[in-house]
């Protein structure tokens, strides 16, 4: 992803949102150098389908990018 580099999402399906609409869920994890044959999932979100979830989507990879770095003691970026 442009806004997390070490970040994939895997496309989970649909779930109701709050506001009755259908929303995406996308689990984002990586794949650490550091541990061979690991899937490090680092975090599972819902967003809104059209423009409204693309902005959530980049937030939830950034979230995501920052709990592995913090986890595998990468230090803080930026």
């Amino acid at each position: 992803m442009t806004v997390a580099p070490t970040i994939l999402e895997l496309r989970l399906g649909y779930c109701p949102g709050e506001d009755g609409e259908r929303h995406l869920v996308r689990l984002y994890f990586t794949e650490p150098e550091e541990i061979p044959e690991c899937l490090y999932a680092a975090k599972l979100a819902s967003k809104h389908p059209g423009p409204m979830g693309l902005q959530e989507q980049s937030q939830h990879a950034k979230e995501a990018e920052a709990r592995v770095e913090q986890a595998l003691g990468r230090g803080s970026k930026g």
